[in-house]
């Protein structure tokens, strides 16, 4: 059953304002918030912190993480009431007494206390109906003796502080806590979110997770009310909680992320740990699956919250770093961990991640990709609470950050100092060390959604924008207008009331929902809400706990846009009972109480995969070059080019109309030639391979190079480890005898290049195939470009470089075609630093074509007539859009390329903008590795950052010829000829660019639809880059001259990067993927 409330009041205001004349618009607020100040809403509360001898930011890693915020109607009166928690002072209760008016009812309510308190959440705990308090605080270490609080609601304005009855007055490190009912018995459980500090056993190897500390480790309780007692029972180990002293616990969050009506739990870690997805088992367990689920995270995770970003009725997760937007604060803090440090930390079994704020994109598959980049959220600097929720009542969930640290120990100078000062013998005293930590206020960020995956910021348009050190946040209706207000706890400042005035400012429509839940979990904690309108979708879910430190029990807000009109709304109570609501009335707050019918999971039917096994190939694994560091040589390089394999080729050698496979081996590795056959595919033996086992194989192509009716090999060899002219550099070419023997034959030239790819043509209309081979780079001088060659075919498997090709570049694809018309293949090419080429082909020479604002990063080229007119067109894939480093017309990313300090080697700067201010992408220390000289020109980290002229002083210091090169776009593309060698460019749909693309793969349908399988992912970025781990497969369609984004393939068993694709033929139709460290997939077609 459910009942209406309509805003009488409000509606005859509205009509008695109408009555008497148009509002005036000058009486209207002038941004979305507004500020309620103490001496307007009785809220003075400030979370004041003072160090003293014994206890400050040295001795408690956290003293300046703040406190939290909880919103709930304590006393049922309909109006949301606050609790704020103190680090040194008391905590406070404030009653809403309506029209945005709140009285210190602390005292009288028997809360004053003492003691370190962090984080708070109200919930009915008991389940009688009144919102319980649970405070943590901080006890059992250095002097500290605080003990978590469960104050229960005596229904009379007053608390008693139970916890300990109940079981739950912990004492130790607490951060959070989360109550839900994990094992749909309809009470509330209890997950409690501990904290580690720095200590000799907190490094190491990540197996110490399985170890159980008694302060530091997490917690989960089991409510016994099913019993008939009211006490929580220690369910910890055998739930499955990890509960160590490498858990840096900061933000948890209740979400069913994979939609099976249990309630799963994420947990952000600060630090080296993994941040933790614990998928419910529904049998009392949980299965962590972080490692799983998300390509990378979070490094120093926060706060965190869930929720549908993009209306497809599924949760995405965010959590947040420590990544600056401030050029100058950016370049004198510490972020990233040396590119060798990485490795370490892999090596001891920690996950992938980077210092910038995650938004986790939910597949509804089990898997999620990092789109933070892309969506334009990864960066807002010191960061604690993400809350997600329709600020404006347009349908969209918007994202609010509060930002700030009293204190920043992660400033370089800062950290030099502390360094210096050790170093001299002598110890700082605490007092000295916290004086010398500087001390910056920022502002909270505010991002509208601006529908589907991208987000503006609006901070200072919505009037939000006021620099402080905030923590705990709440989304709150405190005057029930309809719209979403905030509420923020600020350390050594008022706290924070922002008022919306949403309804006053936009048509925009909305529905709140209130819940009653028959079982003890009375306000439906943990249920599931879908509404559907004109079409649409909107997912909410019900948590008490959100951001950081923090939670609300209130209605279920949702926004309309400017549509009034519900279809319906479909609710998934806690323990599989469903129940829909028709014929809803809007802008206003609907009453639901529990009354669902049962329903259970439909069982998963066959798995729709392609994929399929092979005897043989499915079970080798491609070795990587591991031995050599790219970055130990080129401090400033953005990526490895040293791990460009495997090379690949697919042809019938031994005539037996089954294809067979060759795949090369990295520097040190033997290359493998596989026979295929009619159940699968053999190695075969042969020793020839054994001699190449010096040489990196980066691609490889099987042709018949003689004309004798089999298919003989080139190999192009690379690597980016030996200097340009190394005999290790020289391609190779193999006859093959008729029946799959091969032998290496003297007939190219002796041209020892980096390369990196092979493509065959018949250029000069001789009958005999020629090749194209490309160059990666330089070896040793990235930026650079190198020569790229044509062998002419002579015949007798000699070929000869073709005098009349002239190009320069860091290639690393080329296709052939006739893009001109004439008759004969013309070349496309691309790579690093450079624009999408034509090589027109004139018979003696070849002409370049540049396709204009085409600079990119590109990684593969494909050919295709997508708008089926005859004229072939181009598909590009470049690194994507989903990275840190962004380009545009007037900001472009830009390269300077020069010996800067005169020691005949040249250094490689990259530059890109922030905030308006051209920086370099390298750290100081980055570059004054590479350019010693920079160490002169910048004696501290803050002249580095202050610096606005890095452009100038490197100019300043080039040796010779200073080279610049820039970059017009990252996206991938699509080229359309119109004839007459030129393009008419358009970027590819916005999921495809959540990652690079590294080959596509293209078939076509009855319909004259276009299928485009893209394969993706690069590791080999360094840490300020961070990994493009975002789809390892996705299909692309193209149809009516549009293209669409069709599905992702990123399930567990395709994972990683997916480098190449090739069609395999004689058994069935097979495309196989080639896989980097994996062995390669198999799809059936």
């Amino acid at each position: 059953m459910y009942f209406r409330f309509s805003y009488i009041f409000l509606t005859g205001l509205l009509a008695f304002l109408v009555s008497c004349g148009e509002i005036r618009e000058e009486s209207l607020p002038k941004t979305q918030f507004t500020r309620v100040l103490a001496e307007d809403s009785g809220i003075g509360f400030s979370n004041q912190l003072v160090s003293t001898e014994d206890w400050n930011i040295i001795e408690y890693l956290y003293f300046y993480n703040g406190a939290g915020v909880a919103a709930g109607d304590i006393n049922n009166d309909g109006l949301v009431d606050l609790f704020f928690t103190s680090n040194q002072g008391s905590n406070k209760l404030y009653l809403n007494k309506g029209a945005m008016k709140f009285t210190d009812v602390t005292d009288q309510a028997g809360l004053a206390s003492d003691g370190w308190s962090t984080g708070v959440v109200m919930a009915d705990v008991n389940g009688d109906g009144w919102l319980d308090i649970y405070v943590c605080q901080v006890g059992n270490y250095k002097g500290q003796t605080g003990r978590n609080k469960l104050y229960i609601n005596q229904t009379n304005g007053t608390f008693k502080d139970e916890a300990n009855a109940y079981g739950l007055d912990f004492s130790g490190l607490s951060t959070q806590v989360a109550f839900f009912d994990y094992d749909n018995d309809g009470d509330l459980d209890m997950y409690l979110l501990n904290h580690s500090v720095h200590g000799v056993d907190t490094y190491g190897p990540s197996s110490i997770r399985e170890e159980q500390d008694p302060e530091s480790g997490d917690r989960l309780f089991r409510n016994l009310s099913d019993e008939g007692t009211s006490t929580f029972v220690d369910v910890t180990q055998e739930a499955g909680i990890y509960s160590s002293q490498i858990g840096y616990g900061l933000g948890v969050h209740i979400l069913d992320y994979n939609q099976d009506g249990f309630s799963d739990i994420y947990v952000s870690n600060d630090f080296h740990e993994n941040d933790y997805l614990y998928e419910n088992q529904g049998d009392g367990t949980f299965i962590e699956r972080g490692q799983e689920a998300f390509g990378h995270t979070s490094r120093y995770s926060m706060g965190n919250d869930a929720g549908d970003i993009n209306n497809d009725g599924l949760p995405e997760i965010i959590t947040l770093d420590m990544l600056p937007t401030d050029p100058v604060i950016l370049r004198k803090s510490a972020a990233e961990d040396r590119n060798e440090v990485s490795a370490i930390k892999a090596q001891y079994g920690y996950g992938p991640q980077s210092v910038r704020n995650g938004l986790q994109f939910n597949w509804g598959n089990g898997q999620f990709s990092d789109i933070a980049p892309f969506a334009g959220i990864f960066a807002t600097d010191w960061s604690w609470a993400p809350l997600v929720g329709d600020l404006d009542n347009d349908g969209w969930n918007d994202i609010y950050i509060t930002n700030g640290i009293a204190g920043r120990p992660n400033d370089l100078d800062y950290i030099q100092y502390f360094a210096n000062t050790a170093g001299k013998g002598r110890q700082a005293s605490d007092e000295e060390l916290i004086e010398k930590m500087p001390q910056v206020e920022i502002s909270n960020y505010l991002f509208r959604n601006s529908g589907e995956t991208i987000f503006t910021d609006v901070t200072s348009d919505w009037g939000v924008s006021v620099p402080s050190y905030s923590h705990g946040s709440v989304f709150t209706d405190l005057d029930n207008d309809g719209d979403l207000d905030v509420v923020v706890n600020n350390v050594n400042a008022e706290a924070f009331i922002w008022e919306n005035h949403t309804e006053e400012l936009t048509n925009n429509h909305y529905l709140k929902i209130r819940l009653k839940h028959l079982d003890k979990n009375v306000n439906g904690i943990g249920t599931r809400i879908f509404l559907y309108s004109g079409g649409q979708i909107q997912y909410r879910e019900v948590s008490a706990v959100h951001g950081f430190m923090s939670g609300a029990v209130q209605d279920i807000h949702f926004g309309l846009g400017d549509d009034p009109a519900v279809d319906s709304v479909v609710i998934f109570w806690p323990g599989f009972t469903r129940q829909t609501i028709r014929e809803i009335s809007t802008d206003t707050v609907v009453f639901i109480q529990s009354n669902g019918e049962s329903y259970e999971l439909p069982e998963e039917g066959p798995h729709a995969d392609r994929k399929v096994e092979v005897q043989g190939l499915s079970d080798f694994v491609p070795v990587e070059n591991k031995n050599f560091v790219d970055y130990q040589r080129e401090h400033l390089i953005p990526y490895n080019l040293s791990s460009e394999g495997p090379a690949v080729a697919v042809g019938d050698v031994n005539g037996d109309s089954y294809d067979d496979v060759f795949i090369g081996g990295a520097h040190g590795v033997r290359p493998t030639l596989w026979i295929g056959g009619a159940n699968g595919f053999e190695l075969q033996r042969n020793t020839v391979w054994l001699d190449e086992v010096p040489y990196e194989d980066v691609d490889a192509l099987f042709f018949d190079a003689d004309l004798d009716g089999d298919q003989d090999l080139f190999i192009v060899s690379g690597g980016n480890q030996y200097a340009e002219g190394n005999f290790l550099l020289r391609d190779r070419l193999f006859r093959n005898d008729g029946q799959g023997q091969f032998s290496r034959v003297a007939g190219i030239p002796a041209v020892a290049l980096n390369g990196s790819v092979v493509r065959m043509a018949d250029v000069n209309g001789d009958g005999l195939p020629d090749l194209f081979v490309g160059a990666r780079s330089v070896p040793g001088s990235y930026g650079s470009a190198p020569e790229n060659i044509i062998l002419v075919n002579r015949g007798g498997l000699q070929f000869e470089v073709f005098s009349g090709f002239k190009l320069k570049g860091m290639v690393s694809d080329a296709q052939w075609e006739d893009m001109d018309g004439d008759g004969d293949p013309d070349l496309v090419v691309a790579g690093d630093w450079m624009a999408v080429t034509i090589m027109e082909n004139h018979g003696d020479e070849f002409i370049a074509h540049q396709i204009p604002e085409s600079r990119g990063w590109w990684r593969s080229l494909e050919i295709i007539d997508l708008d089926k007119d005859g004229k072939p067109d181009i598909l590009a894939g470049n690194m994507g859009l989903n990275h840190t480093l962004k380009t545009s017309p007037d900001e472009p990313v830009s390269l300077l390329l020069a010996d800067f300090d005169d020691n005949g080697q040249k250094d490689p700067v990259i530059l890109h903008y922030k905030s308006g201010i051209e920086i370099p992408f390298a750290s100081k220390d980055e570059l004054d590795k590479q350019v010693p000289a920079m160490k002169k020109e910048f004696t501290s980290y803050k002249a580095y950052a202050d610096a606005r002229n890095i452009r100038e002083i490197l100019t300043g210091m080039a040796s010779g010829v200073l080279e610049e090169r820039q970059l017009d776009t990252f996206a991938h593309m699509s080229f359309v000829n119109s004839g007459g060698l030129t393009f008419i460019g358009k970027a590819l749909p916005d999921r495809a660019q959540w990652t690079c693309i590294n080959d596509f793969f293209v078939s076509y349908a009855e319909n004259d639809e276009v299928s485009i399988l893209a394969a993706g992912n690069s590791l080999a970025g360094n840490t300020n880059l961070g990994p493009l781990d975002g789809i390892p497969l996705m299909e692309l369609n193209y149809s009516e001259g549009s293209m669409h984004f069709t599905r992702a393939w990123n399930t567990p068993f395709y994972q990683g990067v997916a480098k190449s694709m090739l069609e395999l033929n004689g058994r069935d139709s097979l495309l196989m993927i080639i896989q980097q460290g994996k062995s390669p997939i198999f799809w059936a077609k």
